[in-house]
């Protein structure tokens, strides 16, 4: 693993990641939920932190129960961006690219985008999604955007299909233990 001297985490919530609980590991910013919040904070913190690695920290909804724990991903996928007949869903008109980003290291796909899913459908089981949230997307695009290395690491607090809004209450609040114990082991 490279070594970075500037790493910036972001995390959705201060429920997902305790500032009282982080310390002084590395510069934390809470960016609100959605794309919009995640990548107007983000590109604000890029200037003043001026980070080499960010890492996104949160939880996220599995699409399979075998999924559990803290995860990486490799793979971000737009999910809700729909501008059919002009483009298939996911890509963003008149752009080029496919609007997927990876972080260069093994882990799950995520698809990432601003609704909360409740059930699977045929555009995430053809895109072989693993877990879905509401930032990735925005973070890996705004550091694709200044060249900036990323990385996300997601606990697992809900199952699509199931009770998900009560599930996801109660795995926000287990998910800043293990977030923080997976950042100590990988960057301390």
């Amino acid at each position: 693993m490279p070594k970075y001297k500037h790493i910036l985490v972001i995390a959705a919530l201060p429920t997902e990641l305790s500032i009282e609980n982080w310390g002084n590991r590395s510069n934390i910013i809470y960016s609100g939920v959605g794309k919009i919040n995640s990548s107007m904070k983000l590109m604000e913190s890029v200037q003043i932190y001026k980070p080499d690695l960010v890492i996104n920290l949160g939880t996220a909804g599995a699409m399979q129960p075998e999924i559990e724990g803290v995860v990486e991903v490799h793979k971000v996928i737009e999910r809700d961006f729909d501008a059919f007949p002009l483009c298939e869903r996911g890509l963003i008109p008149c752009e080029d690219g496919n609007n997927e980003y990876y972080s260069g290291y093994d882990g799950v796909i995520c698809a990432s985008g601003d609704s909360f899913v409740r059930e699977s459908d045929a555009f995430l089981d053809r895109m072989k999604v693993d877990i879905v949230d509401m930032e990735l997307i925005a973070i890996a695009r705004v550091c694709n955007r200044y060249n900036i290395s990323w990385r996300s690491f997601k606990f697992i607090s809900d199952y699509i299909g199931q009770n998900i809004e009560h599930q996801w209450q109660d795995g926000v609040t287990k998910a800043s233990k293990s977030l923080i114990e997976k950042f100590d082991s990988e960057f301390l």
